[in-house]
């Protein structure tokens, strides 16, 4: 699951990133915000602006690889 992957690069690299994770279910004004129409998806963000996106499921080495670009 995605959580997982989120839990296992927390640790590797929370000194540079902010890691969050949101119940969209709770949250419909974030989806409407961020034109998310499918979960999961993951938004990089950087100066409250959307950098990057992924949607679907991803692995740990490409989501980390994902990070490394913004970082």
């Amino acid at each position: 699951a995605v959580s997982k992957v989120i839990a296992d690069l927390e640790g590797d690299l929370s000194s540079a990133i902010k890691f969050c994770e949101l119940d969209l279910g709770k949250v419909n004004s974030f989806m409407s915000k961020y034109n998310i129409t499918s979960l999961p998806t993951i938004l990089l963000m950087k100066d409250g602006k959307e950098v990057a996106r992924r949607n679907g499921m991803t692995t740990k080495a490409d989501f980390k690889q994902l990070l490394q670009k913004i970082v």
